[in-house]
């Protein structure tokens, strides 16, 4: 995958957006028609960051986790396009079939 990250505001909060460059400017074809969006609150508080590095490990097994569980739901047809991370907050959108 090619992915890029970048930082920016999305509504007035500071972001870090990760986005696969395969998916941008397009829609991943019609084979996958619906995308699977999922929100994760952290835990522990962030202190300035975007979520506190004692949650790294967590967060990340999660979001295998849920791009693992809708693969295998999916026979096989998913793509993971992006993350976005907010204090607090990581989202997942995951285009599937």
């Amino acid at each position: 995958m090619a992915w890029t990250n970048y930082q920016c505001e999305i509504k007035e909060r500071p972001a870090l957006v990760l986005v696969d460059k395969r998916f941008v400017g397009c829609e991943p074809t019609s084979a996958l028609p619906k995308v699977f969006w999922v929100c994760v609150y952290t835990r522990l508080p962030t202190a300035g960051a975007y979520w506190n590095p004692d949650e790294t490990n967590v967060l990340d097994k999660l979001e295998d986790d849920f791009i693992d569980l809708l693969s295998d739901h999916a026979r096989g047809h998913a793509a993971y396009v992006l993350r976005i991370a907010t204090p607090g907050l990581r989202e997942d959108y995951i285009y599937h079939s």
